[in-house]
């Protein structure tokens, strides 16, 4: 069911995928991941109940013993590169990989595809403003913007699903927002679409060289 809703985008991530696990093998996909790289892995999360695509996927993923947060992706870096922690889990859909990717600091010590939730259009009002003053949303998300049904005036980016959903309630009922289903339900929001329902997504899991 997922793949009927994958984007353009995501389609480049998996073809990446499996040329890099069939191609490149030790010069870039760790062919021996050390079991070290589990040992303390970051990821994107910015609120305490861990509402992010990449926490919930981290926690299926179930190799991390220890799992660090990061409010954003460019701190996971910084942390990964100096040691504080041995692992970065980041998402195929972060328009920053191209940093890991060719910095040549790190390699891939693995490369899984998980289900994400859900992502969905929401509000605060029963039924969507006509127009939305603004929508927040991951720019992560930007690829799936032309199914939104409602007229909005701005695209405000912001660093995470939980972010777009938590700015979105700051700013009241002329809003709306691109999140996962797991902030929707969570805030209890009323969803308007439904606009990818259990999409594939390749993760990266970084290690550093």
């Amino acid at each position: 069911m997922g793949n009927k809703y994958l984007s353009s985008d995501l389609s480049k991530h998996l073809v990446a995928n499996a040329y890099l696990r069939n191609r490149l093998g030790g010069s870039r996909l760790s062919k021996n991941v050390r079991s070290s790289v589990y040992d303390k892995v970051g990821t994107l999360c910015d609120d305490p109940v861990g509402l992010t695509c990449s926490i919930y996927t981290l926690r299926r993923y179930g190799k991390a013993k220890e799992i660090v947060n990061f409010a954003s992706f460019i701190a996971l870096k910084k942390a990964l590169l100096c040691g504080e922690i041995t692992g970065g889990w980041v998402p195929g859909a972060f328009p920053g990989n191209a940093g890991f990717l060719l910095s040549g600091e790190f390699e891939i010590a693995d490369l899984p595809i998980m289900q994400i939730p859900d992502i969905v259009l929401a509000g605060t009002t029963t039924v969507p403003p006509d127009p939305a003053d603004v929508v927040y949303r991951h720019p992560a998300t930007a690829d799936i913007f032309h199914k939104i049904d409602t007229e909005y005036a701005c695209v405000s980016d912001e660093l995470s699903n939980s972010m777009a959903a938590k700015k979105l309630i700051d700013h009241g009922e002329n809003a709306i927002a691109v999140t996962n289903s797991l902030c929707s339900d969570h805030y209890g929001l009323f969803v308007y679409q439904i606009l990818t329902v259990g999409a594939l997504m390749p993760f990266y899991l970084y290690s550093r060289n």
